[in-house]
């Protein structure tokens, strides 16, 4: 398990914690313009899959880009065909173990 957890976009509010998530207790949060900033590759990252200026496939390329070969969580909404949206994150990052995890806060 991580000692840190990278939050892009999301507010400690907005966060899933319940058993969905098996995470550190330890959250960094950031929003999607500071991940250009620089970030800790070392950590786990959990984004959102679509928010108001960015989406989760620009997570993945953003990290992908900086050398990032971690874990990205998605927070999504219920889909209709999460397996599309896996296999679309995966090309878009391949080096990355991505998970979807349905959100129970909203």
């Amino acid at each position: 398990m991580p000692a840190r957890t990278l939050v892009i976009g999301l507010s400690p509010d907005q966060m899933d914690h319940g058993d969905a998530l098996h995470v550190s207790q330890t959250y960094d949060f950031m929003s999607f313009d500071d991940l250009s900033c620089g970030v800790d590759l070392t950590a786990q990252v959990i984004s959102p899959l679509m928010a108001d200026r960015f989406d989760a496939g620009d997570v993945a390329t953003a990290l992908r880009q900086r050398g990032y070969k971690g874990e990205l969580i998605v927070m999504t909404p219920p889909l209709p065909r999460p397996d599309m949206v896996q296999r679309e994150l995966a090309q878009m990052a391949p080096d990355m173990s991505i998970r979807l995890v349905r959100d129970t806060v909203h």
